[in-house]
Order: C-alpha cells, then sequence, then structure tokens
C-alpha cells in the first residue's frame, strides 16, 4: 500500500525502500489473499496514517512496534 498525495514524509518510520506502507507484522496478524481487503488492509492502512499523524505533531511513532530489520 502507497500514499500518494500528500506524499508522507520521507524520514517516516515504517515504510519499506519502495516508500510502501509497512502495515503488520506476519507473526502478529496474518493476511492471505482468501480475506477481504475491507476487513485487514484497509483498517491498517487507516490506522497506519492514524499514527502518522500523531508522528508529525510529536515526532514519536505511537503505535505498538514489531521489531524490524534494517532495509
Amino acid at each position: 500500500m502507497w500514499v500518494l498525495k500528500p506524499e508522507p514524509k520521507s524520514n517516516v518510520p515504517h515504510r519499506f525502500s519502495d516508500k510502501s506502507l509497512c502495515l503488520y507484522w506476519n507473526k502478529e496478524w496474518e493476511w492471505s489473499s482468501n480475506k477481504e481487503i475491507v476487513d485487514t488492509i484497509l483498517p491498517w492502512t487507516a490506522l497506519w496514517l492514524y499514527y502518522y499523524e500523531l508522528w508529525l505533531d510529536t515526532g514519536e511513532w505511537l503505535a505498538k512496534e514489531a521489531p524490524h530489520s534494517p532495509i
């Protein structure tokens, strides 16, 4: 999933090198093609956007974070 306009700030956490959003950790949430996007990807994207807005205000990513390896 990507946000095209307005594009998120370049230094925002939880994005991949292709600028797609890091929406879930596969050990915490599970997605498969038989699940409805409206029940998975869309709510996860809305949550990412919520925490992005908070990050813009506070400079901290206030969501629970999963371990990440360097990209």
